[in-house]
C-alpha cells in the first residue's frame, strides 16, 4: 500500500464552459494530518475537493488513493466525505435528524449506533435543537454546522471540508477547531478550504496555496509562517497577531503560531510602561 493517502500526477480539469479551473497540479498528501488548501475566490479550491471526493473525472493527469487510481477505489463512497461551500446543496431530507442519518442509512449503518457516536459533535456545534426544523430553513451558519456533521455522520476515514469556517461565530469556530484536532488525533485525515490563512492557522499541520488553478507553493506551516512574503504576493490576510509581533519586532518561534494568551505574555514584555 503507497504511504501517501492522495498523489496527484499534472493533474488538469476544464469545465464545459471552457473554463481552465486547475492547471499542471502536482502534490502527495500524507495521512493522518489537517491539510488546508488556501487561496482566493476562483482559485480552484472547491474544483481540487470534488475531484479528490471522486465527484469529477481529472481531464489530465492522474489521482490516486491509497495507492489506486481514484476510479478504481471501491471505497471511495464509504471512506471519503465531502462538505460543499454551500452544503444546504447537499441536504435532501425533510428534518435535520433525516439528513444526519441519511449517510449511514445508505451504507448500511445501524442508526442509533451512529447517532450516539455523533451526538457529542451534535451537541458540540449545537445543532441538537435543530433535529425537527427543515434543513432548507437555516441560517447559514446552521446549515454549515450542520453540514460538517453530515460528512462525519457515518465515520468517513477521510474528510474534505469546503470553507468550514465560513458563517461561524467565533465560539463555534473555536468549536470546530477542537473538534477537528481531535479528529486528527483519533486517526482521522482531514482536508480544508478557506480565503483566509487566519482561520486555519492554528489547526493546520500542512498548506498548500492555490493561485489561478496552480500551487503556487505547500509545505508544513512552520515553513510558512517563517516565509510571509509569499502571502502578500498572492493578496491573503496575515494574521494580526503576528502582523503585530512583526511590526514591533518582537522575537518568537515559528515553529507554531502563538496562541492569544501567549501573545498577551510578549507584549507584555515588549511593552514596557514608562
Amino acid at each position: 500500500m503507497s504511504t501517501y493517502l492522495f498523489e496527484l500526477e499534472s493533474v488538469r480539469y476544464k469545465y464545459p464552459d471552457g473554463t481552465e479551473a486547475l492547471r499542471d497540479i502536482n502534490i502527495k498528501i500524507l495521512p493522518g494530518k489537517i491539510y488546508s488548501i488556501i487561496g482566493a475566490t476562483g482559485s480552484g479550491k472547491s474544483t481540487l475537493l470534488m475531484l479528490l471526493a471522486g465527484l469529477l473525472p481529472p481531464t489530465g493527469g492522474v489521482i490516486r488513493y491509497k495507492g489506486i487510481p481514484m476510479y478504481g477505489y471501491r471505497g471511495v463512497r464509504r471512506e471519503v466525505s465531502l462538505m460543499f461551500q454551500d452544503p444546504s446543496l447537499q441536504f435532501i431530507c425533510d428534518t435535520v435528524f433525516d439528513e444526519i442519518v441519511y449517510g449511514p442509512r445508505q451504507l448500511g449503518m445501524d442508526v442509533d449506533s451512529s447517532i450516539r457516536r455523533i451526538s457529542p459533535l451534535i451537541s458540540k456545534l449545537g445543532v441538537e435543537s435543530m433535529m425537527n426544523k427543515s434543513p432548507l430553513r437555516l441560517s447559514g451558519g446552521e446549515a454549515r454546522r450542520l453540514g460538517i456533521i453530515v460528512a462525519l455522520a457515518h465515520d468517513p476515514e477521510t474528510i474534505l471540508l469546503d470553507e468550514p469556517f465560513n458563517d461561524l461565530s467565533y465560539n463555534y469556530m473555536n468549536a470546530l477547531k477542537e473538534v477537528l484536532i481531535s479528529l486528527k488525533h483519533g486517526g482521522k485525515n482531514i482536508i480544508l478550504t478557506s480565503n483566509r490563512l487566519s482561520d486555519v492557522l492554528d489547526v493546520s499541520d500542512e498548506v498548500i496555496l492555490l493561485e489561478g488553478g496552480k500551487i503556487r507553493w505547500s509545505g508544513p506551516i512552520e515553513c510558512l509562517l517563517g516565509n510571509m512574503d509569499i502571502i502578500s504576493e498572492l493578496g491573503l490576510d496575515i494574521p494580526l497577531h503576528i502582523r503585530i509581533m512583526d511590526e514591533l519586532g518582537i522575537e518568537w518561534s515559528h515553529s507554531r503560531p502563538p496562541s492569544t494568551e501567549e501573545l498577551m505574555n510578549l507584549l507584555k514584555r515588549h511593552i514596557r510602561p514608562r
